[in-house]
Order: C-alpha cells, then structure tokens, then sequence
C-alpha cells in the first residue's frame, strides 16, 4: 500500500497504480557476444561487421564503434548481430564503464563484456528501458557490490525489476527525455568545435603573432622578426611554496587559501579545497602569491594527469612546495605565457624525462625559452584567446544546467511522480 492516492508500494519504490513492475528478462531478449579468436587475421583484416567492447557503451545512441570483424570472424564465434533498437549494458570495465547503457542505432555485434536487451516492442521501448537503468545506475552497479571487479552478468540483468506504465505514456517521457539529450549533444557539439578552434587559434597566434610579414629562424621555431626569445628564468621570478606540519591543528582551517596541484586544471582559481592561518605561513615554506601568478604543477598523481599542468591564481593564495609560482617581470603578460605554456607543455614533459616518476624542478621551469612580443601584442593575442575560452565557459554551464534538468525530469517522470498526458 501507499499513504499517496494512486499510488502503490513496490520492491523499486512507489509508482502509480496503473503501472506494473516486471523483470527484464520478462519484457527482452538478453544476449550478450563473443570475442573472435584474435589469432585469426582473417576474423579481423578487411572486416566490415561492426563489433563493439564495454568501453563503447556511451551516449544515448551508438551510431558507430572503432572496431570490425569480418563475416568470417562472425561466423567462428560467440558474436551475434544485433538490431538496431537494441539496449546494450557494459557488464564490466574500468572506472564507469560497468552498468552504462546505450541503444543501437545500427546493427552491430559485441564482445562477451556487453549484455545486449532486446525489447519485445509491445510492451517496452528502447528508449525508455535506456533511461531507467541510466536513471538506476548507481543501483545497478551496486548489484554485485561496489568493488566486485567480476562485473554484471546475463542472469543479474535478466532479474533486473523495472516500473513500466503503458506504451503511449512511455512514449511521452522519453520524448522529453530526448530533447534534452538533443540539446546537451549540440552543446558538446560546440564545446568540441570552439576547443577546435581554440587550438587552432594558439599554433597560429603563439607563433605566427598578429599582423607580422616577416619571420626569423630561432631555436624555438620560426617567429616573427620583431620578437625576442627569452627564458621563464629571465623573465619571470619563480618560487615555490610549502605544506604547514598536518600535526597542527591550529595550521589549517584559517583565512589564506592554499593551493594544491590537483587544483591545477587550465583554470583562473578563485577558491581552493583548503585554508592555513598566518600562523602556517610564518612557522612553514608556505608563501603566499598576489593574484595573477602563474602557476605549474611540478609534480602529482600520474593517473588524472596532474604533473605539468598550469593554472592562473584569481586571488592572493598560498601553495604547496609541489606548485611553481611565476610572477612576471617588466616584458612578461601573463596570460600570454599561460596560453603559451599549454602550446609547450609536451615538449616541458620529455624535458623531465617523460617517465611517471620524473618530477619538474624549478631549475627545468626557468630554464624553459619563451617568445617575448611587446607587451601590447601579448595582451591582444590573450584576449582573442580569452573571448574563445569564455565562449566555452559558457557552453560547459549551459550543459551543467541540461544535465540538471535531465537528472530533475527523470527523478519525476520515471516514478510517476509527475504523469505526462496521453492522447
């Protein structure tokens, strides 16, 4: 029973009275797929049958996948074709790949990895089946423990419970659903042209400048003959900073934000994760730098790609002994050297050796050669730059907002909460 009128209590949680609960294996066919023997070259040169592994579950249709077999391989193995409108599930996989969800738009077969939902199309749509377990996903993944590497399996999926309503309001919500899915895919759409068009605009404005006829061979490549090449050491003061003794209580929790390298991310930092007291400054290496400071991660955790990247401080901080501070001298726009950075930050990494433990040091940071146009050059070239990287911004927000509202509508409309209305 429910203390809501229409309402009724059930083992995925109160739904309308009119909708019904069932299994999937009770409304789709579950399969999943096979992995040709890789040994054979004939199952894989010069394939044409698109074949698709636990990483490529993503997104709300799968239109296309990197890899093929060929009918042969198809033929010797556990593959099957799969039609389009099938639910496919990564059963396992690294990170958040277990228990992602997408629907085919094209036939394609699949690796054992991948658990492939066929709806009986009189009872389910694909669409609505692809957004309830994205809406569960966290439920789903849980189902063999949240540190299980075995993965999902067909028998886990197949007794999956799901609350369904009938077809035609099925069709209503994901109608919704989708046009909110439409409108976060053009904002990525752009996101991904303007950060095109950005690195574009940084190999072209970074080296070739703005308006020059005339260019010179030096040892960082061809510039303009007006500009000058310089060092970071030259140009700018570099330093470091500390951490405050964590046996101090009296240390942390003050006034003065502190900066870590995993706050370092291409960004303006206007906050941080951490504060230290006057105290923590004066009795450790910490230091405190003005707004406007460059900073560059000398060294971090090698998984989310920390060491070498760079950030500009938007208020008075200190740091970490694992950030290098660069303070501009007389020639130097800093913003122009953050932009210019991004340009060289490969060439920086096989500076430090280019393995996982190699560290930056202060000395490889000063030692780094810079272009120097006059500073009125340097400030157009970073303000072009600047106009595209807030028109990225603003992208990224308007897709935060979708994936709220998304994550809203399906919190209402997937339990009934809110009923659409059925011609």
């Amino acid at each position: 029973m429910s203390n809501r009128q229409g309402f009724v209590r059930t083992e995925v949680g109160e739904i309308p009275s009119d909708w019904q609960v069932v299994r999937i294996g009770q409304v789709c066919e579950v399969g999943t797929g096979g992995t040709p023997n890789t040994a054979v070259k004939e199952y894989y040169e010069n394939g044409t049958v698109k074949w698709m592994k636990s990483a490529d579950v993503k997104g709300l249709y799968v239109r296309d996948v990197p890899n093929r077999i060929t009918e042969k391989g198809l033929a010797n193995s556990n593959a099957l074709l799969h039609p389009a409108g099938t639910v496919m599930m990564a059963m396992s996989g690294r990170g958040k790949t277990r228990g992602m969800t997408a629907v085919l738009a094209t036939p394609c077969t699949c690796s054992q990895s991948v658990a492939a939902m066929i709806p009986d199309n009189e009872k389910l749509l694909s669409e609505f089946l692809h957004y309830d377990l994205q809406f569960r996903y966290e439920e789903i993944r849980n189902i063999t423990g949240s540190y299980d590497r075995s993965g999902l399996n067909l028998r886990l999926i197949r007794d999956i419970k799901i609350p369904i309503p009938r077809l035609q309001e099925q069709r209503k919500i994901t109608d919704i659903l989708l046009q909110v899915d439409f409108s976060i895919q053009k904002t990525d759409e752009i996101i991904a042209k303007t950060q095109q068009l950005k690195k574009g605009l940084i190999q072209q404005l970074l080296t070739k400048g703005i308006g020059h006829t005339k260019f010179k061979q030096t040892e960082i490549g061809e510039i303009p003959e007006e500009w000058e090449v310089s060092t970071i050491g030259k140009e700018c003061k570099v330093g470091t900073g500390g951490t405050p003794s964590r046996r101090k209580p009296d240390y942390y929790n003050g006034n003065i934000p502190w900066v870590k390298t995993t706050e370092l991310n291409y960004n303006v930092i206007n906050s941080t994760e951490e504060r230290i007291t006057e105290r923590a400054v004066a009795e450790s290496n910490a230091e405190v730098y003005p707004r406007g400071t460059l900073l560059i991660a000398m060294y971090g955790l090698e998984a989310p790609g920390t060491r070498g990247k760079c950030a500009i401080l938007g208020i008075d901080a200190a740091t970490n002994q694992a950030c290098a501070a660069l303070r501009p001298m007389d020639r130097v726009h800093i913003p122009f050297l953050f932009y210019y950075y991004q340009l060289l930050r490969k060439k920086l990494m096989s500076l430090a050796g280019g393995t996982k433990r190699q560290n930056l040091s202060l000395g490889i940071i000063k030692s780094i050669r810079i272009p120097v146009p006059s500073i009125d050059e340097q400030t157009k070239i970073a303000d072009v730059i600047s106009t595209i990287d807030d028109k990225i911004a603003d992208e990224k927000w308007k897709n935060l907002q979708l994936q709220q509202l998304k994550k809203g509508l399906m919190q209402v409309l997937l339990t009934g909460k809110v009923r659409v209305k059925v011609d």
